[in-house]
């Protein structure tokens, strides 16, 4: 079990984790065109499959250690769903980078 200490820098490696990968989905063409390895190049299915589950994950996590009130948790969490959905229906280069707004819309909420 993590201490109490520990749970908010977890979190944050979380959210920054997958801001990263997030960002890698919308430029895989050009990081491909450079030879760079990327998870969203080795991986394009599970990349996606992770971000669509870790997104709601931690937006849950987060809204429990925050002691958001339910009707907040469950916005937050909803609006987390939608972002990681989106990630793995839509994509396409145009989709990547309309789900990455989303996202950040999401973010600027913690």
């Amino acid at each position: 079990m993590l201490s109490s200490a520990a749970i908010p820098h977890v979190l944050a490696a979380l959210v920054i984790l997958t801001t990263v990968q997030m960002q890698d989905f919308q430029d895989a063409v050009g990081d491909a065109a450079r030879g760079r390895s990327t998870l969203a190049l080795a991986f394009p299915r599970a990349s996606r499959t992770f971000t669509a589950l870790a997104v709601p994950a931690w937006a849950l996590a987060l809204s429990a250690y925050s002691h958001l009130s339910p009707v907040a948790a469950c916005a937050f969490v909803a609006l987390g769903m939608f972002v990681g959905a989106r990630f793995q229906w839509d994509a396409t280069e145009a989709g990547d980078r309309r789900s990455y707004v989303y996202y950040n819309v999401s973010v600027g909420f913690l």
